[in-house]
């Protein structure tokens, strides 16, 4: 199965190609230019180089997001338009969601190579994902890891397990989303992922006693295109593709202040 997986959800984005979710080819955008200037030029790049047209495409994945409210929609559009025009199914996934995953498989990547522990993470471990949302604030969620018999080296299709999230998604000001927060971090070993961590975001959660690691994420294309593979059961008609904002987009709030 051939796929195509796409963020537009970050600054500089990323696209890949992927046979059977085993990646072909893997692009990151110019962060110094926007997503519309280089969607669907990008798109056509990184098909070219791995040998393939949109046509011979099997499934698309995109990051539904949340994340640039312009990125996330130009990005949608366009895995629905190649989709459309080709009679193809989409995996939308939560940005929030490919974040985690990007920490697991790649932390368990590194273990599993450096022999130094068969389980990288603790059962009771929080993964926080903590992704730029401009204005000062962040999206954010926090997630278990998956129980001790997860192996990302040994998944099949229909085999990967659910993320069970402990706190919703959210924005807002850093200090504001540890305090909600509240005892679910106390005293825990959380492992941090996202754009947007800095010292003092480390500081916020340590100050509750939790015991802090961050992880830096690769392009989450890659793991789009995994989990597109992983499952193809939940892919849906591209129409059926909506973006999840988390926090209401600036047109929308502009439109109220006009009414008011």
């Amino acid at each position: 199965m051939l796929i195509l997986a796409l963020d537009t959800t970050t600054r500089a984005g990323s696209v890949a190609v992927a046979k059977d979710g085993t990646i072909i080819t893997i692009f990151v955008g110019d962060a110094g230019r926007t997503h519309s200037e280089r969607l669907p030029g990008d798109i056509q790049m990184v098909l070219e180089q791995a040998g393939f047209q949109s046509a011979d495409v099997d499934l698309y994945a995109v990051c539904s997001g949340p994340g640039s409210f312009t990125g996330l929609r130009v990005g949608i559009a366009t895995i629905q338009g190649l989709a459309l025009a080709h009679g193809r199914l989409v995996l939308p996934v939560s940005t929030l969601e490919a974040l985690a995953w990007t920490a697991l498989w790649s932390h368990t990547r590194r273990d599993t190579r450096s022999d130094t522990r068969s389980e990288p993470f603790a059962p009771d471990d929080l993964i926080a994902t903590w992704l730029d949302a401009q204005r000062r604030e962040v999206f954010a969620c926090v997630f278990a890891v998956p129980g001790p018999t997860w192996r990302p080296d040994r998944l099949v299709p229909g085999e990967l397990p659910r993320l069970e999230q402990r706190q919703a998604p959210a924005v807002g000001i850093p200090s504001n989303l540890v305090a909600r927060w509240g005892t679910q971090i106390d005293d825990r070993t959380i492992w941090i992922v996202g754009d947007a961590v800095d010292a003092a975001t480390l500081g916020l959660m340590r100050s509750r006693g939790a015991r802090v690691h961050r992880i830096v994420p690769g392009p989450l294309a890659a793991i789009l295109a995994r989990l597109a593979w992983l499952r193809v059961d939940e892919a849906v008609r591209p129409h059926a593709v909506r973006p999840f904002y988390v926090r209401r987009p600036d047109a929308e709030l502009a439109r109220d202040r006009r009414h008011a």
